[in-house]
């Protein structure tokens, strides 16, 4: 029989074992000064199935040994993985022990990782959007279905790799191609099964090291931007050696316990050795430049506006909302995170309000989530049995819960627990209310103040219309987001290029100052895009109820004096029509640089007479809907506007819905006057009360105008009491002329304090 030592008590070590560690310790550390490394390097094996400029599609081969089957039975759909913007897509496979994919495959999934190549030595690398690389990861999907046969996929994203595995889901949701035939899964999921995150931030708001309310924390980020608006605007890119110093900075904690566990097992150079993939990557091999576009747009879509947790973010040209996703979601929380803090990551709870959502809590922090011995114990063995059952082919897997088991997954567990945290919470958060309150009753004086100077300075002569507002912020934010409709987007450049057609076409039709012309289109951006022309000739829009009959039409335009009508179809009558389709063909052919500064409109001249209409206009008339016109001069609009402006603390980082057609007199001033003095986005509806939340959601409105009568009609259609997901959206603010009754309803049933409905005076 062997004896076995005796372990309980220290080993002593000679004078001469301390030396020879200590050489030991020398010669690995002067070897790494020297060479920078110890072993040899290490990548598994790949094939390149796919790539464009802006991606390469890997394909990892399944291990030729007999799969093991003690974590279960392996997914039938493919994974495919995709990486953060910054790191290297090596982030799944930095070494034998460490890998990913050699996890996966050794287990018999299908592994497929998206490889965006380091942007400083691609061609045009520097020069990619954000947009680039989500329609990436799209291709990616529509290649890996291609190449497979199968009819959908898992998409599987780490940190910002998450991010863009959302904004992806969301995308392919209601644009991109819909599943092969006989797809077990939704067609709107478009070909993904499911979507599968590791410490991606969705409410990056949330991220502020602090537990501060809202508005606050979009406060702080907001004059944060302006601060580096300048450096960041010359930026063409951010070095990878830049993020890997800010990853360390930002993960203090796990930069110190790598450093010390190296110069603890330095004198073994087979430990040192086993350190190295993992070390080299984060000392900088793993990271890449971010192009200087990609940065720009996340920086003011996702951390500014925080659109990942409010919608509304536009993907080539259409809005996106997490809402929009239908695949079921498994969110990885890393309880020891600091880069992607468990609220941030925990709100996509709120956010893809239309999905399944499942969290595991694990004990690790960022980069732990999916490199290490947690990864690959816990994470990545819950990820295959997390797929396989969403395949139908095993059990529904256990996920880590929270150690706090008052937790819930709303987000009740703190991001830091600790009994000082605990102790000045209830302290912290009645100073931040306070602070709120005192900040909203300063920005409302202040509003209220330059509304009041602004009026004050408008007099008859002066130069003011609805058309120069839209040119001047087309100038300065060409760029910006303005008009939102139907799942499009338009930038102010787009939409006053628009305008600019119309207006030339309109004059050369001979259109001039005075004209009363009748508008009567059933789509709003033509609407809005016509009477913004006839506005910048200093004409008068007369806006018609599309449905209006040719008969009342006739008798109305009559009594307005009205000359002639800009409609979509043909009408009966003596007045001239111009069609769309003709102002369309002129606007194909118009150059803006030859078009004249016309935009004429003086203070005190009518600009606009509406007759409301549609089914939920605020006037009527017995078996007919509204015609009473209602009139407006430039002054008139732009004092109103300045006043829904200033009542409902528009800013630019808003996102104003009307909810009913542009054939109501209040939705002029109220939602889109107010919209264009500010600057903020407009979005339009088609005055669906069905629709309305769905719409609400996919542009991440934050202040919503509707009539009374849509409203109410809203509340009957949500169940009572009202469910959780009637409460999770972006709106802050619900305008609409309501009474004392329906404001309080509007606040019970669909947010509680948080949203703001003032009952009309």
């Amino acid at each position: 029989m062997v004896e076995r030592p005796d372990i309980s008590q220290p080993t002593r070590v000679s004078w001469r074992g301390r030396v020879a560690r200590l050489l030991d310790g020398a010669r690995n550390a002067a070897t790494l000064v020297r060479d920078g490394r110890l072993g040899q390097p290490y990548r598994a094996p790949f094939e390149v199935a796919w790539s464009d400029p802006r991606v390469a599609l890997r394909h990892y081969p399944r291990a030729e040994s007999e799969p093991r089957r003690d974590d279960g039975p392996a997914p039938r759909r493919p994974l495919l993985l995709v990486p953060p913007l910054m790191v290297t897509s090596e982030i799944y496979d930095i070494a034998p022990d460490l890998s990913a994919v050699g996890f996966l495959t050794g287990r018999g999934a299908d592994v497929w990782v998206a490889d965006f190549g380091p942007p400083e030595s691609t061609p045009g690398g520097l020069e990619r959007t954000l947009d680039d690389h989500v329609l990436a990861v799209s291709r990616c999907i529509d290649e890996v279905l291609a190449q497979t046969g199968a009819d959908a996929l898992h998409l599987v994203g780490y940190s910002q790799g998450g991010m863009f595995c959302y904004q992806t889901a969301a995308y392919r949701a209601t644009r991109g191609p819909a599943p092969q035939a006989g797809a077990d899964v939704p067609a709107q999921v478009s070909g993904i099964a499911s979507v599968i995150t590791f410490g991606a931030p969705v409410d990056i708001h949330r991220n502020v090291p602090l537990d501060l309310h809202s508005s606050l924390a979009e406060r702080l980020v907001t004059t944060l931007r302006r601060a580096i608006d300048t450096p960041l605007t010359d930026l063409p890119g951010l070095p990878g050696t830049m993020s890997s110093k800010a990853f360390k900075l930002l993960a203090p904690r796990q930069e110190l316990k790598q450093l010390m566990t190296l110069l603890r097992r330095l004198p073994d150079r087979d430990a040192v050795a086993a350190m190295e993939p993992k070390r080299r990557f984060l000392g900088g091999e793993g990271f890449i430049a971010w192009p200087g576009p990609a940065l720009r747009t996340f920086i003011d879509e996702f951390v500014v506006h925080n659109r990942m947790r409010r919608g509304g973010f536009v993907i080539a040209g259409h809005t996106v909302a997490l809402a929009d996703i239908r695949a079921p979601i498994l969110a990885f929380i890393g309880l020891h995170d600091d880069l992607a803090l468990p609220d941030a990551v925990r709100a996509v709870v709120r956010a893809a309000t239309n999905a399944k959502v499942d969290l595991a809590h694990v004990p690790a922090g960022h980069f732990g989530l999916v490199v290490g011995s947690t990864a690959l114990t816990v994470s990545w063995p819950l990820v295959l049995a997390w797929c396989a059952a969403r395949d139908g082919i095993g059990p529904e897997p256990t996920r880590p819960e929270p150690p706090d088991a008052s937790a819930n997954e709303a987000g009740a567990v703190s991001r830091h627990p600790s009994r000082l945290r605990t102790a000045l919470g209830a302290t912290w958060a009645r100073l931040g209310a306070v602070a709120v309150e005192a900040t909203a009753t300063a920005d409302a004086m202040l509003a209220q103040w330059r509304r009041g100077a602004r009026r004050a300075r408008i007099d008859e002569a002066m130069r003011v219309s609805f058309a120069r507002f839209l040119a001047r912020r087309a100038r300065r934010r060409p760029d910006d987001i303005f008009f939102l409709w139907e799942g499009r987007a338009m930038s102010y450049a787009e939409t006053d290029r628009r305008i600019s057609g119309f207006a030339e076409a309109l004059a050369q039709a001979g259109v001039g100052r005075g004209e009363r012309v009748a508008v009567q289109v059933r789509a709003a951006p033509e609407t809005l895009g016509v009477v913004a022309a006839l506005s910048r000739l200093a004409a008068v829009a007369v806006v018609v109820p599309a449905e209006l009959d040719a008969e009342t039409s006739d008798a109305v335009l009559g009594s307005l004096a009205v000359t002639r009508i800009v409609s979509d179809r043909p009408q009966p009558g003596s007045r001239p029509v111009i069609t769309l389709d003709a102002l369309a063909r002129s606007t194909a052919t118009f150059d803006a640089t030859v078009l004249d500064a016309r935009d004429a409109g003086l203070a005190e001249d009518l600009a606009l007479i509406v007759l409301a209409g549609g089914p939920f206009a605020t006037q009527r008339s017995p078996g007919q809907p509204g015609v009473g016109p209602s009139m407006l001069n430039n002054r008139a609009w732009m004092s109103g506007a300045l006043d829904a402006a200033a009542r409902a603390r528009l800013g630019p980082g808003d996102t104003v819905y009307c909810a009913d057609p542009l054939e109501d007199p209040d939705a002029w001033v109220q939602a889109v006057g107010a919209a264009v003095v500010v600057g903020a986005r407009l979005a339009v509806g088609r005055g669906d009360a069905a629709r309305f939340w769905d719409e609400v959601r996919n542009v991440g409105a934050t202040v919503a105008w509707t009539s009374a009568a849509m409203a109410r009609e809203v509340c009957a259609r949500t169940p009572s009491p009202s469910p959780p997901e009637a409460k999770a959206h972006p709106l802050r603010r619900w305008e609409g002329g309501f009474d004392a009754a329906l404001a309080a309803e509007l606040r019970e049933r669909f947010g509680g304090p948080r949203l703001e409905v003032e009952p009309r005076a």
